[in-house]
């Protein structure tokens, strides 16, 4: 297995346990993009990822 391929199967591991999260969880990037979004976060915010697009996080 390569380095890469490790991380690949723990990024996967890591996403699989905050997708079954009933708590909201969202990543933003430095341009307060959202890069991950579960779907507790589609509960918690009454939108959902695909509703919701490449918007920003925090808009205004």
């Amino acid at each position: 297995m390569r380095a890469g391929d490790a991380m690949s199967t723990d990024g996967d591991f890591y996403r699989e346990i905050l997708d079954d999260l009933y708590d909201g969880v969202y990543f933003v990037d430095t341009d307060r993009r959202v890069t991950y979004w579960n779907r507790g976060a589609d509960r918690l915010m009454c939108v959902s990822k695909t509703a919701r697009g490449n918007r920003a996080a925090v808009e205004g």
